[in-house]
């Protein structure tokens, strides 16, 4: 009952608030370039050396489509940090990018505006826009529901350097499949074409061999990856189109000192939960402690959307509502004293290790984490 009540609550409160009248949730008016999820974007991709075998194939003809909405939620959980108090920074790529990309639709390229600016601003773009296209890239043709920052995973003794006089070269994630397989992933991203990527991707060769993982088994194809984006300008690279690179170079061996670690699995969920204010329901996760006051979930009385139960976290500036389906927050919740990773290996199959699609209504990431657009045409079916 007290969970159904919450619900109400949730809805008349999201009905009334203000910013909820305005057409893109409680986002400035006066924004030039709004990104929308039906924005869809191309570009190329491609992997060195050719021909590797991937979870879902890469497009070899086509290149990857995208909503721009999509590459910059991406970009906005990449960015939160697992155990530092909600930061309104982590919505600073939805704010700023979006205009950066207006007019150049179907294209993933920078308007032309952006060579008027400080070089400074354009690099920083780059760079964290590629992270967001990195980690669409390992979701969705990798098959990696859960990135971790690799920061957070030498704190918790999740990883260890193979050169000690390299401490400071390391690379940004950790990744993990449902089978707890491991993953190294460094990111890089720059304007410019081509040669303007290469010598990052060979420096992040460099950081992925740099490190290895304590508690769990790398993968045995693609267990150390860099994955670089070069983001051609409109008018300026005419005939260069934006391409995201991923290279695969050796390493060495992986440990297995704590096999049942799930110290990653609860570090990516952190920065989800995070990134929507979570803050508490995070700090518990890592630290292993109940919800203290929390009701019982109860998946009958979750709210639903195409027949699927999910829990909300909270609404985006943009009029995103998110959630966690719910035999992933059920998974979360229930053993957050034991050991989570087999409850959540348990409910992703469901996930087909893939992103599921829900059309205009928006999609389900394959770490169960769901995302609806445009929270007014949708509320009714939701709660």
């Amino acid at each position: 009952m007290m969970l159904s009540c919450k619900f109400t609550w949730l809805k008349r409160t999201l009905r009334n608030w203000p910013w909820m009248q305005a057409p893109h949730g409680f986002a400035p008016f006066y924004l030039p370039y709004v990104p929308r999820a039906g924005d869809i974007r191309e570009w190329n991709v491609e992997i060195n050396p050719p021909g590797i075998a991937t979870p879902r194939p890469l497009p070899s003809n086509n290149p990857l489509r995208i909503s721009l909405h999509r590459i910059l939620i991406e970009t906005g959980i990449a960015l939160t940090l697992a155990r530092t108090t909600s930061d309104p920074r982590s919505w600073f790529a939805l704010y700023r990018y979006g205009a950066d990309f207006a007019g150049t639709a179907p294209r993933l390229r920078f308007y032309s505006g952006v060579t008027q600016k400080d070089s400074r601003l354009t690099a920083v773009a780059s760079e964290e826009i590629a992270i967001g296209i990195a980690w669409y890239i390992l979701r969705q043709f990798f098959a990696l529901p859960h990135i971790a920052d690799v920061n957070e995973c030498f704190r918790t003794g999740e990883l260890r350097y193979v050169h000690r006089r390299l401490n400071n070269r390391r690379p940004d994630y950790l990744c993990t499949d449902s089978a707890n397989d491991a993953v190294l992933v460094e990111c890089k991203g720059t304007t410019g074409t081509r040669s303007d990527i290469s010598g990052m991707l060979q420096d992040g060769d460099t950081q992925v061999r740099n490190v290895t993982p304590t508690n769990l088994t790398l993968r045995n194809t693609c267990g150390r990856m860099v994955i670089g984006t070069h983001f051609c300008v409109e008018g300026k690279h005419p005939r260069s189109e934006t391409t995201t690179i991923i290279e695969d170079p050796d390493g060495a061996e992986s440990g297995r000192d704590d096999p049942e670690s799930d110290m990653v699995v609860r570090l990516s969920y952190a920065k989800c939960l995070r990134f929507m204010g979570q803050d508490v329901f995070a700090e518990r996760l890592i630290a292993k402690t109940p919800m203290i006051g929390f009701p019982d979930l109860d998946k009958e009385r979750l709210p639903e959307i195409d027949e699927i139960p999910f829990l909300p976290l909270g609404v985006t500036p943009f009029n995103d509502l998110v959630g966690i389906v719910g035999p992933i927050a059920m998974a979360l919740l229930s053993n957050i004293e034991g050991n989570i990773k087999k409850n959540i290996a348990d409910s992703l199959p469901s996930l087909e290790n893939n992103t599921i699609d829900l059309g205009t209504k928006g999609y389900i990431l394959s770490n169960g984490v769901i995302v609806l657009h445009d929270i007014d045409s949708v509320l009714e079916e939701v709660i």
